[in-house]
């Protein structure tokens, strides 16, 4: 089911742009892509990766308030990490990294 602009929702379109629009981020992807086995191995480093990101980006101010760490994470419990694997793993194809 796609509902925004080819994914199943906004967040994960959200994801994934941020991921191939960062070269950082991209290189980082990628080399999950290559270290993973399988899909759901992928899936579950994908979804660690999200949510270290949002812990670090909460953690590093002095407080934050309850109510933005209840937003942040909800919004990651609605990426679907499985159709960003899937994108990141038919990239990798295209480009012959995996």
């Amino acid at each position: 089911m796609e509902n925004y602009k080819g994914y199943k929702n906004k967040i994960t379109f959200d994801f994934i742009s941020s991921i191939m629009n960062d070269e950082d981020d991209y290189i980082t992807a990628m080399d999950m892509v290559k270290d993973a086995v399988g899909m759901f191995s992928l899936t579950d480093m994908l979804r660690s990766w999200a949510n270290d990101m949002a812990d670090d980006a909460l953690t590093s101010y002095q407080y934050t308030h309850p109510f933005i760490k209840s937003v942040v994470n909800s919004g990651i419990a609605e990426v679907d990490f499985y159709e960003v694997a899937e994108t990141l793993i038919t990239d990798a194809k295209e480009l012959k990294e995996v």
